[in-house]
């Protein structure tokens, strides 16, 4: 005995499709660096809103599931879900072509600490500099 019908299992498979890829999007926006080449610097890590966004998904995923599998009873309803779901996927991967393509981005291969010492960039004859400061 199958727990849902195939259409059913397909149209959820391509929901929870839509989602990873919406996700992988939004979560490499702006992303200026090579995967797994930089080294680590304590205290950059950003669990706290992971921990956020956990909660968040385990406070709103029950109703959700259940949107979820309203929609997927009936044809017209999951058509629309699909529909809406591609067209958040395609807006959020548009936005990230079009970031990435927009900006000169400079790939970062290691990360630095911020120097101890700041200078105020300051001439040493008393006169402000006109253009960058030099370091």
């Amino acid at each position: 005995m199958l727990l849902w019908p195939d259409r059913q299992n397909a149209g959820h498979l391509v929901v929870l499709g839509l989602l990873g890829m919406t996700l992988a999007d939004i979560c490499l926006l702006r992303f200026q660096k090579i995967p797994f080449t930089c080294s680590y610097l304590p205290g950059k890590s950003r669990f706290h809103m992971a921990f956020l966004g956990a909660f968040v998904v385990l406070w709103l995923g029950s109703e959700a599931a259940l949107l979820e599998r309203h929609a997927l009873r009936h044809s017209g309803s999951m058509a629309i879900m699909l529909a809406l779901l591609a067209v958040v996927w395609i807006a959020v991967r548009w936005t990230a072509v079009t970031l990435a393509k927009g900006e000169e981005q400079e790939l970062l291969f290691e990360e630095q600490a911020p120097p101890v010492l700041q200078g105020l960039g300051l001439d040493p004859h008393g006169v402000l500099p006109i253009g960058p400061p030099l370091l």
